[in-house]
């Protein structure tokens, strides 16, 4: 698809939409609260509550900035938890080898995690492969505020035709930069879609050709029919509400502690010490003084409760099981138990969907690289030599993915181990790999060795146990020890 400058100019303009920027600023107000930045979102909301500074002052400075976006996603996102096992379909050793090198090189596993999280996040997301100067491969997750997509065709709409990266965001459009990547076309442009072409000098290409001839970009797309999936709601509201209740309950037990005191008549002064004595004078018609008090009273343990049931709801709506949580919260450790709570949730459904979504990924991101980016990387000697090789034309990537492992001791593993050997289920040599995962193989193999010759030995010497006392029975029994020959 060859971008023409109208088409830059239309993209351009929707990119620039209120509709494209509110949507944006929603998205990084998720990516704000899931690194942990929830204070200030959390200010915002209070101020919005209440018009005395003084009352928001306060409050803050209870505040309790607990961040549930985080904690739910990190449990949510589970599918690189363990290590895929990646092999090429026709078991190629040569591919296998350099499939391992890309695997360790691009830190492949680590932005897998990420782009897993990014995905439960924002339900989509954008993974980007590139070579820096040095001639090192990576694959960035490009966070979805920083980009747009679009599909033009209408078998496949939740496949992107155009890649718009945001480079610099402003209000003006003349100050924003945006790049344009179609299979064809890669410009960059303002926000009016107007080519900066010193910026497209400074990258070498003002014909504004894609030298890849396809996107250098994996779209993980939870929608069917469309690039631009519905974005839930629920979880930052929650993410915002429940903390808000918190702050309030730290706010109301602070004057739980201090009463108001209110006078009626000429009271005076009204002392604060222990023990003090305050003489009050009757009004001129004969009014009788009075001082009161006035005590708010707050329900902590319920209020507590009602957050408890909130979480346990949110999580149940992201497909997190909390039936087997059996925990009480209460005022004394309310953000523990929450904590705990989240933590001891179980992804029941969700996994194996997930599951799907990335094996497709790993299929296109093998592809893109192994037809695509690195013969062009290699022609025009980007890559540093020691990638300087590609994979074979029939290369393809099988990926399995593992069940997060159960943490076990020590002795509960010896005694699977020995289940499994005993049942002629495993041999030693894997049982001993599973064992000592630290060890090279050389090394797994000499403890093999070192184990029979060993087990060898006691068995003989068992054996020649057995031969003494068998002799000493015939002796005692008055007869003739065998005479071997």
């Amino acid at each position: 698809m060859i971008l023409t400058q109208e088409l830059l100019k239309q993209i351009a303009e929707d990119v620039c939409s209120p509709s494209r920027r509110d949507a944006r600023i929603e998205d990084y107000r998720r990516y704000l609260m899931f690194n942990g930045k929830t204070a200030d979102i959390i200010k915002d909301a209070i101020a919005k509550e209440f018009s005395k500074p003084e009352t928001v002052s306060e409050l803050i400075a209870r505040l309790i900035p607990i961040n549930l976006v985080q904690k739910i996603i990190f449990k949510l996102s589970g599918t690189y938890t363990e290590s895929p096992l990646r092999q090429p379909k026709d078991r190629s050793v040569a591919d296998g080898e350099l499939l391992e090198e890309y695997v360790e090189e691009l830190s492949l596993n680590i932005r897998m995690k990420e782009a897993n999280r990014y995905f439960k996040l924002f339900k989509r997301n954008l993974m980007e492969m590139y070579v820096d100067e040095l001639g090192n491969p990576h694959v960035r997750n490009i966070p979805r505020h920083s980009y747009e997509v679009y599909s033009f065709s209408t078998l496949t709409p939740n496949r992107p035709d155009l890649v718009v990266k945001i480079i610099r965001d402003d209000k003006e459009p003349k100050k924003m930069v945006l790049a344009f990547y179609t299979n064809e076309s890669h410009w960059i442009t303002n926000g009016k879609g107007e080519v900066l072409q010193d910026k497209m000098a400074a990258v070498e290409n003002p014909e504004g050709v894609n030298p890849y001839g396809v996107l250098p970009f994996v779209y993980i797309n939870e929608s069917s029919n469309s690039v631009d999936p519905l974005q839930d709601d629920d979880l930052l509201r929650m993410a915002v509400a429940i903390p808000l209740i918190l702050t309030d309950i730290c706010f109301a037990t602070k004057y739980m502690s201090w009463s108001m005191i209110y006078t009626i008549g000429d009271v005076g002064e009204v002392p604060s010490n222990p023990n003090s004595v305050l003489p009050m004078n009757f009004g001129p018609n004969g009014e009788k003084p009075e001082i009161g008090q006035i005590k708010p009273e707050v329900d902590t343990d319920k209020v507590i409760t009602l957050v408890k049931t909130l979480v346990a709801m949110l999580l149940t709506t992201k497909n997190l099981s909390v039936g087997a949580v059996k925990m009480n919260l209460d005022s004394s450790d309310v953000a523990s138990g929450i904590s705990k709570l989240i933590d001891g949730a179980e992804s029941v459904e969700d996994r194996k969907d997930q599951q799907a979504f990335f094996e497709q990924a790993e299929a296109e991101l093998w592809e893109l690289l192994s037809k695509y980016m690195i013969p062009f990387w290699r022609a025009n000697n980007m890559i540093k030599p020691e990638l300087n090789k590609e994979f074979s034309p029939t290369f393809e990537v099988s990926v399995f993915f593992r069940e997060p492992k159960v943490m076990l001791s020590e002795m509960e593993q010896i005694e699977i181990s020995k289940a499994r050997l005993d049942n002629g289920f495993s041999t030693l040599q894997r049982e001993l790999e599973i064992l000592y995962p630290q060890m090279t193989r050389e090394e797994v193999v000499k403890l093999r060795l070192e184990i029979e010759a060993s087990k060898a030995i006691k068995e003989q010497e068992m054996i020649e146990e057995i031969d003494q006392t068998e002799d000493v029975i015939e002796e005692e029994d008055g007869l003739e020890p065998d005479v071997q020959s």
